[in-house]
Formats: C-alpha cells, structure tokens, sequence
C-alpha cells in the first residue's frame, strides 16, 4: 500500500497552502481516498503542473519559447531609453509635446492681440483698417492651419494659398502702397497715416 498522507502534510510537502491544494484537487492532483492523498503520486502530478505553467508562461505569441535573459535584455533596453529621455529632457535637449503646444498657444494668443490691433495703428481710413483686417484672419486662419497639419504624422507647411502663388499688388488705398495717403517709407513706427 502506497504511503498517504493528510491535506496538512501534502501542503507542507508542497510547500503550498492547505486551500490550494484543495483547488489542484480540482484541476485533477490524484486523491487516493476521502481526506487521504498518495504523498508520491501528488508531488510527482505537481512537478508536471508546476513545468506546464512554466512553458505556458515562457512561450511567446507566436508560440515560440523565449528565454529569461530575452526578456532581461527587452526590459532593460526599455529602461535604458526611459532613462536617455529623462537625461535629454533633463538637459533641454528635447521637449514634451503637451509643453510645446502650451507655449505656442500662449505665443499665438499674444500674436493675434497685437495683430488685431495693427490696422488701426496703421491708419485712420476704416477701408483700409477692414481690408488689413481681413488679410490678417486670412493670414492667422493659414497659420492655424499650418499648425495643425504639422501636429499631424507626416504634415507639412502649407506653401501657397488657395493653390497658386499670392503676388501683392500696388494699390494707391492699401496699406503699404505709395499712393496718397499711404505712410512715407522714412515715417516713423508711431506714425499713423491720415
């Protein structure tokens, strides 16, 4: 008769608790009667368990074993980049992506205050203070636009508008122009045209 043994002594033996070895009871470790287990048969069926949960859990997706020290390596190149950001950051050397686009949003926010003030620095003739309006939504919606692309994986800066090339034109009433009333070249920053 084969030697048996009690639940208390098989989780000892095992090195496991009393309830766990009920639960591998369950998954199939032989009994040998109500109460009484074959001491021999329980540790050699555990052993099996044991190398089953050790392949499942050392095989790759693929199915394919991978060994301890792959997986080492994996964490430890993983580390190793952590750690190079952390170092670079650490230097100015590079940017998170969240902090850059907190500091261009508030650069963008000072820019559109000073530009929607310009037309009226410039002249007193509310024409040209809408016309130079307009031209400078034109010129900020462009500008978003072109940030938003570059946000985009492989965007880039939008070149031209409206598919063809802009040419500015000489216009006697626009601004910039040298016709009557347009500010001289030699006029200074504060002077306003009339």
């Amino acid at each position: 008769m084969a030697a048996t043994a009690d639940v208390e002594q098989v989780s000892r033996a095992l090195n496991i608790t009393a309830r766990r070895v009920q639960q591998l009871v369950k998954e199939g470790m032989p009994k040998a009667e109500r109460g009484l287990y074959d001491l021999g048969h329980c540790m050699l069926w555990y052993i099996k368990h044991l190398q089953k949960a050790l392949a499942a859990r050392s095989s790759g997706e693929d199915g394919s074993m991978t060994s301890l020290m792959s997986e080492r390596t994996k964490q430890a190149r993983e580390t190793s980049e952590r750690m190079q950001m952390a170092n670079l950051k650490a230097r100015g050397e590079v940017l998170l992506a969240a902090e850059v686009k907190q500091e261009v949003s508030k650069a963008i926010a000072y820019l559109a205050q000073d530009l929607t003030a310009l037309p009226q620095r410039i002249t007193t003739d509310e024409a040209i203070q809408a016309r130079a309006q307009d031209e400078l939504i034109l010129a900020r919606d462009r500008f978003a636009r072109n940030l938003e692309s570059l946000a985009k994986p492989g965007g880039s800066v939008e070149r031209r508008s409206r598919g063809h090339t802009r040419k500015a034109k000489t216009n006697p009433g626009r601004v910039g122009g040298r016709g009557k009333g347009a500010p001289s070249r030699n006029a200074g920053a504060g002077t306003v045209a009339k």
